[in-house]
């Protein structure tokens, strides 16, 4: 199954976007699942609920504390961090969709692929580096 069917199936769970990143990196780095985990990644969901800092982002970088801690401190973090700006231009959910939240269906499923497939890019990366 393909990340998008992936983010779909999950989307029918009723996971949203930090959820996903997160369930979806536990069950590739061989972890199992962590229903307190993907709970406690609900408070990312929408921006912090006030369309504030990105989920996807920020469940994106609690994966790499989990998969590379050293590494996610010294650089991961900070990488994942400027490609995240340099392709959407803000950290901010409501900045990202324009403040619509209609737009989330447009814009969030292929984020949620871009910044799955960007973390595991540099996950890889900082495991061979």
């Amino acid at each position: 199954m393909g990340t998008k069917e992936r983010i779909f199936a999950y989307r029918l769970k009723g996971y949203c976007c930090s959820q996903i990143i997160m369930a979806m990196a536990l069950e590739d780095m061989g972890r199992g699942e962590n229903p307190d985990l993907i709970a406690a990644m609900g408070g990312f969901c929408d921006g912090l609920h006030e369309g504030r800092l990105c989920g996807t982002l920020a469940a994106a970088i609690c994966v790499l504390y989990i998969a590379e801690p050293y590494e996610a401190d010294r650089t991961l973090r900070a990488e994942i961090m400027d490609w995240f700006l340099d392709l959407y231009g803000s950290y901010e959910c409501e900045e990202i969709t324009g403040g619509k939240p209609l737009n989330k269906h447009s814009i969030c499923p292929p984020m949620l692929v871009a910044v799955y497939e960007r973390l595991l890019d540099i996950a890889l990366e900082a495991r061979m580096g």
